[in-house]
């Protein structure tokens, strides 16, 4: 398992998967925010007031999917896992209606 993940040994397979894929799926989204703020900033496009709207939830909710996810992992996955994938999975349907909005709209 990679470094960080819960004891896989204890909580077997199944658990361990949903810790690392979450944490992936969590570092990728960082990684889609902070592109689209850096890409903003530079000027390479113009948010509108719409935009602009949906990038900030798609923060707010990736603050709190990311705060879910760490109490799930810090408790070393004891716990319900759907409370974490539902965070994750709103963030995911924000970042598709953020692509949508700016299709487009360069």
């Amino acid at each position: 398992p990679p470094p960080g993940t819960v004891n896989c040994q204890v909580l077997g397979q199944a658990i361990c998967d949903f810790d690392h894929q979450t944490n992936v799926s969590l570092q990728a989204i960082h990684g889609f925010v902070a592109k689209f703020v850096a890409d903003n900033n530079a000027g390479n496009f113009t948010l509108t007031v719409n935009q602009k709207a949906l990038l900030n939830q798609i923060v707010d909710d990736v603050n709190l999917a990311d705060a879910t996810y760490q109490a799930w992992h810090n408790a070393g996955g004891a716990g319900a896992q759907a409370p974490v994938t539902a965070a994750v999975s709103k963030v995911q349907a924000g970042q598709i209606a953020l692509n949508a909005a700016l299709q487009g709209g360069k």
